[in-house]
């Protein structure tokens, strides 16, 4: 793979991964080259799927910070939250 950053955005990793496809898909590469290509675009493919995954893992600890600031919902056995009661 050449020089990456791990900075770098998941678009710009994905430029790339489809550059290589369209270099691999023309054909006009010979084989070691091309296999040397699939090596790179595979290493990028996993550079991809780790930015994905701290996406993920971010966005599960956003939803829970959310979830647990947001406290209980108080409901009756009806499913009527204590608020409707109140007149305003």
């Amino acid at each position: 793979m050449k020089k990456s950053s791990k900075s770098e955005s998941l678009e710009s990793i994905m430029g790339k991964i489809d550059d290589i496809i369209s270099e691999l898909e023309s054909g006009d590469k010979p084989l070691e080259d091309a296999v040397n290509s699939f090596r790179e675009a595979v290493e990028y493919y996993k550079l991809a799927r780790k930015k994905i995954k701290e996406a993920e893992l971010t966005i599960a600890e956003i939803t829970d910070d959310l979830e647990e600031s947001d406290g209980p919902d108080k409901t009756d056995e009806c499913g009527k939250s204590d608020i409707e009661d109140k007149e305003f």
